[in-house]
């Protein structure tokens, strides 16, 4: 019996030393090929798999969004692996929609940053701080085309937390106004500010069933065309600083004697009836409001204004529609610290989102699918190189998510319906400056006291010197002259 157990047990020896041998001898197979076992062998495969990239963009999809983004993202495949899905937030939302996103957990990877409000999010650590390192492992090129220039300018407390836009597309305010409603008020054409004020005045005087003047949802809209566009002063960022192209130093609009006049011509039109009392509390888009008949004239940027009317010509020709800029010099442009593309902090697809951008930035394609369309469809390009759209360009219009123009370097020529407007500037026209003390106890205080004093004020709303004065005394009180302070600096 012993004999029998001993033998058994030789038996089950062999047989392990016999399988160790084997394995050794695969391992040995495995090395000299330079694969690995198969079970890696099944992980290399799921990581050939795209990608999955989801992105936040401010402005609407159109009807050949899908169409263009099958296009991309074939690109996307083949050359980083990636597959980009993507969510839009409707300007109109954007107020209400653009914070939610970081408060409930929304999945996403990438976002662009909200217009004027950069640092809003950065000390809510919404944004991802992005080092040097990853930089210049995931975009070597914007790293050596920027690292020590406008990145710099850009961080905050030594930390960066968005690629910007180098691009400066034209983003100047114009209004766009019913031309079959001119002859029947006795105008030909509308070229100066009396010429308006006489459009409004013979619309609201027929008893129209329309708003003739619709502001939309932002009283920001009427101060820019009106008023900053008019002293050619540009809006710095969402607490009424403003500055002026290709000029040193900022200032708070607040403190100027000329906004007491503007708002004096707001009042005087609110009660003419050229504007509504709540035009800034509207929930739809300005845009649909006038192709639906229900205003005779809206504010909105000079390539929205081409685009509707390219929509206007062909759905609703009897409109002849007309572009007025009351011979405002129209070189209005988006500011660096105003465009651009943040990774929400806590992405687990950081590295790839980078990638992406890097691709945005220097890959022509890219940059032409995402800003034009797809060629011979939506646009076709003249031998001078400019952009010439196709009847299905209101499909997919130029420039319809701004973010997209993340630089200048492929962008086609663009000749407006009114002469002399550069489409892009080919440098940053502003002075960046970014406030290091950032006090967002202030700045909420801010928000609060403009949203419910300010700027209601601004489209004609009930006003008071005395709540202003006791407002700017409060701001001051609670550190908010900290931040004017740092964006005066020495100047």
């Amino acid at each position: 019996m012993l004999k029998k157990n001993m033998s058994s047990i030789v038996i089950v020896l062999l047989i392990l030393l016999i399988m160790g041998m084997m394995y050794q001898l695969q391992m040995e197979s495995v090395k000299n090929s330079g694969r690995e076992i198969g079970i890696i062998d099944e992980e290399e495969k799921a990581e050939e798999k795209p990608v999955d990239l989801k992105m936040v963009v401010i402005g609407e999809a159109y009807p050949d969004s899908p169409k263009v983004m099958e296009e991309v993202n074939k690109l996307l495949e083949e050359t980083i692996g990636a597959h980009l899905e993507m969510r839009y937030i409707h300007p109109k939302e954007m107020a209400l929609t653009y914070p939610r996103l970081f408060a409930g957990g929304a999945d996403f990877d990438m976002i662009q940053v909200l217009p004027m409000g950069y640092l809003d999010y950065v000390s809510k650590k919404a944004y991802m701080n992005l080092t040097e390192d990853m930089i210049v492992k995931t975009m070597p090129k914007t790293f050596e085309e920027m690292g020590d220039g406008l990145l710099k300018a850009l961080e905050v407390k030594e930390r960066l937390y968005m690629i910007p836009s180098t691009g400066f597309l034209n983003n100047h305010k114009v209004i766009v106004l019913r031309g079959d409603l001119l002859g029947e008020v006795g105008l030909t054409q509308v070229m100066t500010l009396e010429d308006l004020e006489s459009y409004l005045k013979g619309v609201t005087n027929q008893e129209l069933p329309l708003v003739p003047f619709d502001f939309g949802g932002d009283a920001l809209l009427a101060l820019e065309m009106f008023y900053l566009q008019e002293k050619e002063k540009v809006l710095y960022d969402d607490y009424l600083m403003y500055l002026g192209a290709n000029e040193i130093g900022v200032s708070w609009l607040v403190d100027e004697a000329g906004l007491d006049d503007y708002r004096m011509r707001m009042e005087e039109w609110k009660k003419l009836g050229f504007i509504k009392g709540d035009s800034y509390l509207r929930s739809q888009s300005e845009e649909i409001l006038f192709i639906k008949g229900e205003v005779a004239a809206i504010i909105t940027s000079v390539y929205r204004a081409e685009n509707l009317v390219r929509y206007l010509h062909l759905e609703k020709p009897e409109y002849a529609p007309h572009i007025v800029t009351l011979n405002q010099k129209a070189n209005f442009f988006t500011q660096a610290s105003q465009m651009g593309i943040a990774v929400k902090n806590g992405s687990v697809n950081a590295a790839k989102s980078l990638e992406f951008i890097e691709l945005l930035r220097y890959n022509e394609k890219l940059f032409r699918l995402l800003n034009y369309g797809v060629l011979d469809d939506h646009y076709a390009i003249n031998g001078n190189g400019e952009y010439i759209p196709l009847t299905n360009s209101v499909r997919y219009p130029i420039y319809n998510i701004p973010v997209w123009f993340m630089s200048n370097e492929f962008a086609l020529g663009y000749r407006f319906r009114i002469n002399g407007i550069a489409p892009f500037a080919t440098e940053n026209p502003y002075e960046i400056k970014i406030v290091q003390d950032y006090n967002p106890k202030a700045h909420n205080l801010y928000k609060k006291k403009t949203q419910t004093l300010l700027f209601p004020a601004l489209i004609g709303e009930l006003y008071s010197k005395n709540p202003l004065k006791t407002y700017k005394e409060e701001l001051m009180d609670e550190d908010f002259g900290i931040y004017i302070e740092q964006l005066l600096g020495d100047d």
